[in-house]
């Protein structure tokens, strides 16, 4: 019968202490708020960062052809006299570029001015604007019993060379088989070298340690945070007149420990959610965000006496708390 009255009484105790906590955390919503957002807001913040920041990645292919440029001047001749079939040529390796942005332009060769010369004179007038209009150029040229084609580049671009020779095969592909058909030549990045792996590795180990430092940095705000309602009960006394009113004091701790350790769970499952939805990898795949989540709880557990064994070292909560979260920081605790 003691027995029995003597755990009611404790738990009415622990009812009121535990409702004092529910009140006072009510009442001072926005400091409440602040002490439990502190560690997903910079975790937050730095995973925005991590993901708006370049990183390594393989290359798509490239297309290679003048669709990428505007305005470009793509140069072509086909002699003084040219044959039906030098004309038939032409129209084909004209006909290729339209609605590709680029303009082609004849060179009239009656002056005797050779593509070559022509080319030289544009540079001559401004070497920025031939690089940046004038990429590839051809030339039919007819010999005794054949059809020569020259192919021209400038090789300023890094592209311009297989440019142009996918150029070229196009026309003489539609000349041979129907403008129907098309080559499409794509530059494919090669696979990654040991050193670019490396790299990506040192890369995601550097991500790693900026998240985990990030986040004690943000647990040593919210583990400080916790003595400030002990500071401040103990200073005004409330704590004593509630001990001189009957209740025990490990009733009182008791109540302590539960409330802060519901308020403390609240943002470690913040930050496993925001794990998740960041996709971070090295904390959520193949279950690890369980392990995360077991090293909070365990981090809680042990944090909170620690922190309620040294807030008697302070009679001002604002003092207890940046002492106490300076010391976390440079503790790593």
């Amino acid at each position: 019968m003691t027995r029995n009255r003597g755990l009611s009484l404790w738990i009415q105790q622990f009812r009121a202490m535990f409702l004092k906590r529910i009140i006072h955390t009510s009442r001072n919503w926005l400091i409440t708020l602040t002490q439990l957002m502190i560690p997903f807001v910079f975790t937050v913040i730095l995973l925005v960062v991590l993901r708006t920041l370049p990183h390594p990645e393989d290359s798509p292919p490239l297309a290679l052809d003048m669709r990428r440029f505007d305005e470009n001047y793509i140069l072509y001749t086909n002699g003084l006299n040219p044959s039906e079939e030098m004309q038939n040529l032409t129209e084909l390796y004209v006909g290729q570029f339209q609605g590709t942005g680029s303009v082609p332009q004849y060179v009239n060769l009656t002056s005797g001015q050779s593509i070559q010369e022509h080319l030289v004179e544009i540079a001559e007038n401004g070497i920025a604007h031939y690089n940046a209009h004038y990429l590839i150029a051809m030339e039919l040229r007819k010999t005794e019993d054949r059809l020569k084609t020259v192919a021209y580049f400038n090789a300023e671009g890094y592209h311009t060379a297989p440019m142009t020779l996918n150029a070229l095969d196009n026309m003489l592909l539609k000349y041979a088989v129907g403008v129907n058909h098309s080559i499409t030549t794509l530059n494919h990045p090669f696979p990654r070298t040991v050193q670019n792996k490396i790299s990506d590795q040192l890369m995601r180990g550097f991500q790693g340690f900026a998240i985990a430092t990030n986040v004690v940095f943000g647990m040593a705000f919210l583990a400080s945070s916790f003595v400030i309602f002990l500071i401040k009960e103990r200073t005004i006394k409330s704590k004593h007149c509630q001990f001189v009113s009957g209740v025990e004091s490990w009733t009182f701790w008791a109540a302590t420990f539960t409330w802060d350790i519901i308020n403390y769970t609240v943002p470690c499952l913040l930050l496993i959610f925001t794990f998740v939805g960041f996709s971070v990898h090295a904390y959520v795949d193949d279950g690890r965000f369980l392990d995360i989540l077991l090293l909070f709880v365990l981090y809680g557990w042990s944090m909170l006496p620690f922190m309620y064994l040294l807030s008697f070292l302070f009679s001002i909560p604002s003092s207890g708390f940046v002492w106490l979260s300076m010391f976390n920081i440079l503790s790593g605790k």
